[in-house]
This record gives C-alpha cells, sequence and structure tokens, in this order.
C-alpha cells in the first residue's frame, strides 16, 4: 500500500498533555489517553482558546519519545494555535516539527478507528520501507466527522 507523503512547516498546538506508554494504554485500568480527550472536549478548549487558528482541525500530537512505539511518549490535545499567546496553567504546547510525514487515513468509529490505524502504523513500519520514522512528532488530525489522519515523521531509509 501507499501512502503519502506531504511536507508540514512548523507549527504549534496548544491544549491538555499527558505522558504513557503503549502498554498502558492497552489496559482499561491504566489507559490515559481516552481521558485526556474527555477532558479536551469536557473543558471545550476547541471554542474557548482565543489563540487558535480558525478553521484548523483538533489534533493529537505524539512526542518526546523515550525510545521507539515501545517506549513512553507525551500526547497533546489541542489545536492549532497562533505564534504568540498566553497559556492557562495546565495547558501545554507544543511545535509540530518541520519536515515529511506520511499519511494514514482511518475510517470506521471512534475510537476503534484510530487504534486501527495506529496498528497500521506499526505494521507498515515493522516491513521493509523506503522511509523510517523520526520519532520527533507525529499528530493525528481531526479534519471532520469521516476523516482522520495519522501524519508520521519520515525521512529516506
Amino acid at each position: 500500500m501507499t501512502h503519502q507523503i506531504k511536507h508540514f512547516d512548523t507549527f504549534k498546538v496548544t491544549g491538555l498533555k499527558t505522558r504513557t506508554i503503549n502498554t498502558d494504554e492497552m489496559n482499561p485500568d491504566t489507559a490515559k489517553i481516552g481521558q485526556l480527550w474527555r477532558d479536551f472536549f469536557g473543558r471545550d478548549l476547541i471554542g474557548s482558546l482565543e489563540a487558535r487558528v480558525p478553521s484548523t482541525p483538533i489534533y493529537g500530537v505524539y512526542a518526546n519519545y523515550e525510545s521507539d512505539q515501545h517506549g513512553q511518549y507525551d500526547i497533546t490535545a489541542g489545536v492549532q494555535v497562533t505564534a504568540n499567546h498566553e497559556l492557562e496553567d495546565d495547558l501545554e504546547t507544543i511545535d509540530i516539527v518541520t519536515g515529511d510525514y506520511m499519511i494514514f487515513e482511518t475510517k470506521g468509529d471512534m475510537p476503534q478507528r484510530i487504534i486501527d490505524g495506529w496498528m497500521a502504523v506499526w505494521a507498515y513500519f515493522d516491513e521493509s520501507t523506503n522511509y523510517k520514522r523520526r520519532f520527533t512528532t507525529d499528530f493525528e488530525q481531526y479534519i471532520d466527522e469521516d476523516t482522520v489522519q495519522i501524519c508520521i515523521a519520515v525521512e529516506k531509509a
């Protein structure tokens, strides 16, 4: 399967952040990502952040990887914001790293479509490929109700 490569220049995402590891996310007692998204929507960060860039998607940003997909990482549920803005105490801003990203589109019901999308990412990079993951910033773009893109930072292998 061929995936589109798209170049992104750096941009900022502000939202709520947590640190987790995939093994914890497989267990409902230790999973953190679901609660992160419930908090994000519960606080209406989509509508309440004045610095939000209009008409941009919601983002789930993965960064500060301990090693690879098996290590700890940060995830931020947020929105794209303008460069200069004031933050509430518990919000974080992360810069999306400039570079090439491989796009994986997801289909189906939430949240299973995101789980299936990440499984497709891991399977793709476990196979022989012309690209390798950079483990800088990866992100999900929630474009609309039907379209979610998982964007993986890549470089030529």
